[in-house]
């Protein structure tokens, strides 16, 4: 089965704990041998105009 996880919150290099709640989600769907996509945008310090920018650039770029 595939996922797909969209979240506007999940860990990155410069902010490991930001959403790490949502990974660990992610990981234990991997453990089911679930196939996982996950579409988030890591850096917390974006306003909501670039956060539904690059969900729509991500979407169309498929």
């Amino acid at each position: 089965m595939r996922v797909l996880v969209i979240s506007n919150m999940y860990p990155a290099p410069q902010a490991p704990t930001f959403g790490i709640f949502v990974r660990n989600q992610v990981e234990q769907l991997q453990a089911h041998e679930l196939d996982i996509t996950v579409a988030a945008i890591r850096d917390p310090r974006n306003g909501k105009a670039n956060v539904l920018k690059k969900y729509a650039r991500w979407y169309l770029g498929r």
